[in-house]
């Protein structure tokens, strides 16, 4: 009979391990692929907006660039004056103004 305890205290003890390691196991994993969801949305999220900054930028240099392209058919003094009124007023002429 004391044999018979030990078995079925053994037979317990491994089935509850078995149990621990496989139900640890599961929740470790969920957690992983719910944590590498999140970081795909932020990544996501992050793509967005940087994809709708470099559009909205790209739009603004080229209506800029635009305004400035007749400019380029005359001289530097007749074309200084206007050049400093809108630099003044946009960063995209003063970089072009600087250069």
């Amino acid at each position: 009979m004391i044999t018979r305890a030990l078995t079925t205290g053994r037979k317990i003890a491994l089935t509850c391990l078995v149990t621990g390691v496989v139900v640890a196991i599961v929740i470790s994993s969920l957690q992983f692929v719910m944590a590498w969801h999140k970081r795909e949305v932020k990544y996501d999220t992050l793509i967005s907006d940087i994809e709708h900054y470099l559009v909205s930028y790209f739009a603004d240099l080229k209506s800029t660039s635009d305004i400035l392209q007749p400019l380029t058919l005359n001289t530097c003094k007749q074309v200084g004056a206007e050049l400093t009124s809108r630099a003044a007023f946009s960063l995209n002429v003063r970089a072009f103004f600087a250069g």
